[in-house]
């Protein structure tokens, strides 16, 4: 009887121990199963400045671009300046910024105007070619590249 006591005994122990675990790893994996939050991709971006603080951002198809990579080479220029040589005369400005933290899949954004002084605005980015803004969205992969003139950069206020 003793025997049997003790067999009792110690399936009460083994029952409680599995039941305690179970509820251990069901509590663990449904705390594990959170969603989420969707961030908002201007969040994202740096903030804007006029101290040339060597910063770059923008939203390509809702997802932030922020120019990373490697150091040892150039991921973001500018520029802006006034020539007036026999073949360029006017304001040119260029910004382009890279993501080349895949060396396999290398992501580019660039801004620019020819012969157009810059101002605040809504501008439209049309082809390449003298008193125009254009822009180009470049990508760089095993399979060759491709780049895209931007139809239209709209500044919110």
């Amino acid at each position: 009887m003793f025997a049997l006591q003790n067999k009792i005994l110690l399936m009460r122990k083994f029952i409680f121990l599995f039941i305690s675990l179970a509820s251990l790893l069901f509590f663990l994996s449904a705390n594990s199963c959170k969603k989420h939050k969707d961030v908002d991709p201007l969040s994202q971006l740096p903030p804007e400045t006029q101290t040339g603080a060597n910063t770059f951002g923008c939203v390509v198809n809702g997802k932030a671009f922020l120019p990373k990579g490697p150091s040892i080479s150039p991921i973001l220029f500018c520029y802006y300046q006034f020539l007036n040589n026999s073949s360029d005369h006017g304001y040119f400005f260029g910004l382009a910024g890279s993501d080349k933290s895949n060396s396999d899949d290398v992501w580019g954004i660039g801004l620019y105007t020819d012969s157009l002084q810059i101002h605040t605005g809504s501008f439209n980015l049309i082809n390449n070619g003298k008193g125009n803004f254009f822009g180009k969205y470049t990508r760089v992969n095993q399979g060759g590249s491709f780049f895209i003139i931007l139809p239209r950069l709209i500044r919110e206020q």
